[in-house]
């Protein structure tokens, strides 16, 4: 969202998008799990709502949040290799 708001990622052309697909083929992979609840499409739309109304540089930051307690979580797992991937 806040690429989408400082005009560094371009929308896709109104008539050829469909969110709600999209939405739902990004999410597709994760439809066996069920704890946490996944987010209904109308949730999302919600806070894709809210979230546009933020500063950009606040999403970076819960982004980047985000991104290093995904890294922390990954890092806790037994055996996970150790060394960096890419």
């Amino acid at each position: 969202m806040g690429l989408l708001n400082d005009g560094k990622l371009p929308n896709p052309h109104q008539e050829f998008d469909n969110e709600c697909v999209r939405y739902g083929h990004r999410f597709t992979a994760f439809s066996n799990i069920h704890t946490p609840a996944p987010v209904s499409y109308v949730q999302y739309k919600n806070i894709k709502e809210l979230s546009s109304k933020q500063p950009s540089v606040n999403m970076y930051v819960a982004a980047s949040k985000s991104f290093h307690q995904a890294r922390q979580y990954l890092e806790a797992i037994p055996g996970t290799p150790e060394k960096e991937v890419g």
